[in-house]
């Protein structure tokens, strides 16, 4: 898609102004515009045509919001071509070229669906975005990926949005942070949770307040609702009673208007109309009167007047004949002085022909007037006369100068001496140059070698754990930052599991606690009988009950038995107990079976927390085992380096200055580099030098190593010899040029001198007739041709005189001739007395036959205004009786003597309609409103005279009841509030817990964004990466020849190349240098490099996508400000080349621009069209 064509129609300081962008080929398009000549109001236009006019604009200034207007035409890759304009306003601000509202999907589809805001960020560019963009590169260091992406998306600040990403992320959480607002939230959710815990209060006795304060609080609303209503039922009767009196009026009034309810409704004005009606009717009819005479009188003045017709009709003439009598007797005065100045004339005509032509008569000097015409060729012939003696005086003088010349040249070159060889000289000198300020570099490369070595070593030792060179550092075997990370995470890992372990310890220490505790209380209230102890004294009072039965039934001797089961007792009496027991022993494990259940339960948990405790033994022994494995894996991930490493998050952070100072320490390594390099073609340099001199013969050179002092004496004593040997060349070419001069000037001569030969023919020829025989010099032949000139002036004056004194005498006749006639026609028998007397007779009667038709005149018209207005006083007259009967018929009488009686009963009518109305409002005041038909109907529900009563009755109830049981139920929900106040401010876990729930939700949402966020920050830079290895092979090539065309090959390209830490970076190649320096980092650009170096990347990427995209305009602001004119030069040529594709449209207020691009290109002009705003189109 192109412009072809662009109209500021109204727009700013433009109108109709038009930018042609038509052409073969998309072209490049300079718009040059001086400061004030609207360069910057064009580029603001050229986007609201294409996008809209912004919601507030201040382009106004001109012409106004709603008559702004903007036209063009746009042109797609397929020819298709779309004419639309642009309009201020809020809808329908896109139409076509006709005025019709426009489709605006149609001219998105021309723009390919791109937004403004893409739009101005791929296919736009200005001085500050350039700017912007050359610092983004310096400041993330040349990474490779993220140039390629920012100019590929035309972002010119993609560092900011990466660092705004993780400077968010990293203030809302840190995992060790404190001050961070998630680590913040969570801190004070956890605080709350504590309180919560520890402020929880008994919810029965709670419950009971708050139910005692429901109770009173709906008692008091059921008081409050009945005294309302008594409150209510009072007013109701109070307005009643104040009612009274404005109800019996209001029957009053509404009887008395049923009476002049026949009373015809007349308008507001009728009064009015009826006396402005009666008042002008007597009017019109005196002054009918009135006029009729007038009219009479003027009648009998008119027909008393006489008019002259036929002195009116011929009234022309005489006018005609009066003005030529007045130029007729001026004319016979200056007759005599006419004769007298032609016979003076005369005279001096004859004096000055007799100086010139004494030999022929005044009569023919006529025949003379020819030379007149030859004044310019002869004073061509006396200019050429001056010319050749002069040139001739001037050739003789300048043969003698170059003779004097020749000489001392030849004098100054025998003292100059003998010619010598230079060139081995200046060779040297010319290379030693080449190396530039090569002491001063040095210099300041060992200096600044220095301090950074310097700075380095202290950087070291304050960071500690580690001593060496710099170029130890750089082979010391770091571990990767990722190595870290992961025994970052290992250790976090191993410290939470031991915070696990730890707090389910410390659970189970406390739950044994608890266990001995409730067991120690529960046998310090008796022993618990158990199942087990049962089965055990019933087992033994089985053995017994067996011995028995052996001993009774069997008739066997137990004696031993007996022993061993109760050693103290006989058998029958330790059964019996054993017995005993044993029943006792149910008989409790019946009535005790809560407790018995609870020792069960008790015991139970107690073996349970017993091996519990024991597993968390076995694996904080585990647990200490990998601890103790993680910490020799650490020791040996830095055995390499023998570094005694501290933690791995201190390690993080260790590694991360120790890698600086690895980046320092290559750049001194590279600073050396260069020092050495330097050193020695420095060294280079002074041998070379010092060896062409010695070849020369010169041996006094100054001692030492610097080659500046060197330089210099030699540079002197060429410049000095250089001077000598172009001063003996000059000196050969200014002898020749003298020779050759010299036989010029002798050529020369000899020409004029056959030039002043033919002159003097050419000059007699022109001249003889001026003087006859006699000879004419050149000094004179002006004095003779003024004289001619005078005498034939003097002749043509004599002439105008004889046809002045013709002309009065033939005018004179024809004033008599018509005079005479006239006067027979009018005057008849005084027609023989001469115009002279006849005419002012003829005008004086002239002019009072015009002053009686004036008259007549004035009276005719006097009539007919009177005529009109008589008449126009009748149609009045008649409108003003149809008046009068129309308010008849409004009034329903048949004459207007009657109305005024109407007039007074519907006055009345009024009077008692506006007592109603105020009477009916005050009583509305009184309703509460419901109305005046509801204050009539409770006046019929209810005796007038109980009024009171009711009012009295109401007030005691609310008196006398109500009021005080509320104030007493006021004072119990006060008491009953203040106890619960009490009870939450000494324990206030429900306002903590929704504290906490209110934190948990913020929680939610601040970590949602830090997961939005980081998620972000991720992706964004997955997309970098994977843009750059997608594209960084063709977007570098492209850029890379871009870079050094735009540079004027100072840079021969561009490459990838990695940093210390692996990362791809983005380099120059610095052409004609030594290859230690041939590929430069973008920090050791200048400014105006960079902003080179990013101009080539996004016209690399917009060159790019050209390749699967139709190409869009490329509009440039202004982006040359600070390139010098070799590299603006470069810029045009480059956006030239570019514009055979794409369009191209570049903004400046620089004539130097404009100048340069006009020498630009001239064997494909159609290339480059400029446009000047300050010339009209």
């Amino acid at each position: 898609m192109r412009i072809l064509r662009f109209d500021l129609a109204a727009y700013g300081p433009f109108t109709g102004r038009r930018l042609d962008f038509s052409g073969e080929l998309p072209g490049l398009h300079l718009i040059h515009g001086p400061n004030e000549a609207g360069k910057s109001s064009a580029l603001r236009g050229l986007r609201a045509w294409l996008y809209g006019f912004p919601e507030r604009t201040a382009d106004d200034f001109l012409h106004p919001y709603n008559q702004l207007l903007l036209t063009g035409v746009l042109e797609g890759a397929d020819g298709s071509r779309l004419a639309f304009q642009r309009r201020k306003r809020r809808k329908d601000d896109l139409l076509d070229e006709q005025g019709h509202p426009l489709d605006p999907a149609r001219l998105a589809a021309m723009l390919h669906n791109i937004l403004p805001a893409v739009f101005d960020s791929l296919h736009g560019i200005n001085h500050e975005g350039l700017v912007q963009g050359g610092e983004e590169i310096l400041q993330q260091e040349g990474a490779l990926g993220q140039a390629l992406f920012a100019t590929g998306g035309g972002l010119d600040s993609l560092r900011i949005l990466q660092n705004s990403l993780t400077e968010e992320a990293e203030s809302l959480y840190r995992p060790r942070g404190q001050k961070q607002t998630i680590n913040q939230a969570l801190a004070e959710h956890e605080s709350l949770r504590r309180r919560i815990r520890e402020q929880s209060i008994s919810a029965p006795a709670f419950r009971e307040l708050e139910e005692r304060l429901e109770t009173s609080l709906r008692e008091l609303h059921g008081l409050e609702l009945r005294r309302a209503e008594l409150e209510t039922e009072k007013r109701r009767w109070e307005r009643l009673q104040h009612a009274l009196p404005q109800l019996a009026l209001r029957r009053n009034l509404r009887e008395r208007l049923t009476e002049l309810t026949d009373t015809p409704v007349l308008p507001e004005d009728f009064s009015r109309r009826r006396r402005e009606c009666e008042g002008r009717l007597r009017e019109a009819l005196a002054l009918r009167d009135e006029g009729t005479k007038q009219l009479a009188e003027l009648h009998e003045r008119s027909t008393a007047l006489t008019l002259p017709r036929p002195l009116l009709e011929r009234a022309p003439r005489i006018d005609d004949l009066v003005q030529r009598l007045g130029s007729h007797l001026k004319a016979q005065a200056d007759r005599g002085k006419i004769i007298g100045l032609r016979s003076g004339d005369r005279s001096e005509a004859e004096s000055l022909f007799k100086q010139l032509r004494p030999d022929i008569p005044l009569e023919q000097a006529e025949e003379l007037r020819f030379l007149l015409g030859r004044r310019r060729s002869i004073e061509e012939l006396l200019a050429r006369h001056a010319a050749l003696e002069h040139d001739k005086q001037q050739a003789r003088q300048q043969l003698r100068r170059l003779a004097e010349e020749t000489e001392e040249i030849r004098q100054q070159l025998t003292s100059l001496g003998p010619t010598e060889e230079l060139s081995p000289w200046r060779v040297a000198v010319a290379q030693a140059r080449q190396g530039g300020d090569i002491d001063t570099v040095l210099s300041r490369l060992e200096r600044q070698e220095e301090q950074e070595r310097t700075r380095w070593s202290k950087d070291l030792a304050s960071l500690g754990r580690w001593s060496g060179s710099p170029a130890r550092s750089l082979e010391l075997p770091l571990p990767l930052n990722e190595t870290l990370r992961q025994a970052e995470q290992h250790r976090q890992q191993l410290e939470r599991h031991r915070q696990e372990l730890q707090g389910q310890s410390d659970a189970t220490h406390e739950a044994l606690a608890r266990l001995e505790v409730e067991l120690t209380e529960l046998c310090a209230a008796g022993s618990v009988p158990d199942e087990e102890e049962l089965h055990r004294t019933r087992r033994e009072r089985d053995q017994g009950w067996a011995l028995i039965k052996r001993q009774w039934l069997g008739q066997e001797d137990v004696a031993a038995a007996s022993r061993r089961y109760d050693p103290a007792r006989p058998l029958h009496e330790a059964f019996a107990e054993r017995m005993a027991a044993a029943d006792e022993l149910g008989d409790r494990l019946r009535r005790e079976a809560e407790r018995v259940q609870r020792m069960a339960r008790l015991q139970g948990e107690l073996r349970e927390q017993h091996a519990k405790d024991k597993k968390l033994g076995e694996e904080e022994q585990l647990r200490y085992n990998r601890q103790r494995c993680w910490e020799q894996e650490w020791q040996t991930i830095w055995q390499p380096t023998g570094i005694e490493p501290l933690g791995p998050a201190e390690m993080l952070s260790w590694l991360a200055d120790f890698r600086e100072l690895r980046q320092r320490a290559a750049e001194l390594e590279r600073l050396q580099r260069e020092i050495t390099h330097y050193r020695e073609e420095r060294q280079r340099l002074r041998q070379g030098l010092a060896e062409a001199l010695s070849a020369l013969g010169r041996n006094d050179l100054p001692a030492g190593d610097l080659l500046a002092p060197l330089l210099q004496w030699a540079a002197t004593e060429l410049e000095r010899r250089e001077a000598t040997a172009q001063q003996r060349r000059s000196l050969e070419e200014r002898q020749r040029d003298l020779a050759r001069r010299q036989h010029e000037l002798a050529a020369e001569e000899e020409a004029r001198t056959e030039g002043l030969a033919s002159w003097q023919r050419l000059w007699l020829e022109q001249t003889e007739p001026l003087t006859g025989k006699r000879p004419l010099a050149p000094a004179e032949a002006g004095d003779a041709l003024d004289l001619l000139q005078k005498c034939l002036n003097k002749m043509d004056l004599v002439k105008g005189h004889d046809k002045r004194i013709e002309g009065i005498d033939r005018d004179a006749r024809a004033l008599e001739r018509d005079t005479v006639q006239l006067a027979g026609e009018l005057l008849p028998e005084q027609q023989d007395q001469g115009c002279i007397l006849l005419l002012p007779i003829l005008h004086k009667l002239l002019t009072e036959a015009r002053r009686s038709e004036t008259r007549e005149q004035e009276l005719h018209r006097a009539a007919g205004a009177l005529e009109k207005r008589l008449r126009d006083g009748e149609l009045a007259i008649g409108v003003l009786r149809a008046e009068l009967a129309e308010l008849c018929r409004l009034a329903g009488c048949g004459q207007d003597g009657e109305l005024d009686a109407i007039e007074q009963r519907y006055a009345e009518r009024r009077e008692l309609q506006r007592r109603l109305e105020e009477c009916e409002a005050a009583l509305l005041n009184n309703t509460g409103g419901q109305g005046i038909e509801a204050l009539e109907a409770l006046l019929a529900t209810v005796e007038v005279d109980r009024l009171p009563e009711l009012i009295a009755s109401d007030e005691r109830e609310i008196a006398s009841e109500l009021s005080p049981r509320a104030r007493h139920l006021a004072e119990t929900i006060g008491k009953l509030q203040q106890e619960l106040a009490q009870l939450r401010e000494q324990q206030g876990a429900a306002g903590l817990a929704a504290e906490a729930a209110a934190l948990a939700a913020v929680l939610r949402q601040q970590c949602r964004r830090y997961l939005r966020v980081r998620a972000a920050a991720a992706v964004l830079a997955l997309e970098i990466e994977r843009y750059r290895v997608a594209h960084q092979g063709p977007l570098l090539r492209l850029a890379s020849e871009y870079f050094r065309r735009l540079t004027r090959e100072a840079y021969q390209g561009l490459r990838a190349d990695e940093d210390d830490t692996g990362r791809p970076v983005l380099t120059g190649l610095r052409g004609g240098v030594a290859p230690i320096e041939r590929q430069v980092a973008v920090g050791h650009m200048s400014s105006g490099t960079r902003d080179q170096l990013y101009l080539a990347l996004r016209l690399a990427a917009l060159s790019h996508r050209q390749e699967t995209e139709e190409p869009m305009p490329l509009i440039v602001d202004d982006i040359l400000v600070n390139f010098d004119d070799d590299r603006s030069l470069a810029t045009l040529e480059v956006l030239a080349d570019l514009a055979r594709r794409t369009q191209v449209i570049l903004f400046t207020h620089h004539r130097r621009l404009w100048q340069q691009a006009e020498g630009l290109d001239h064997d494909a002009p159609s290339t480059i069209h400029l446009h000047d705003l300050a010339l009209p189109s």
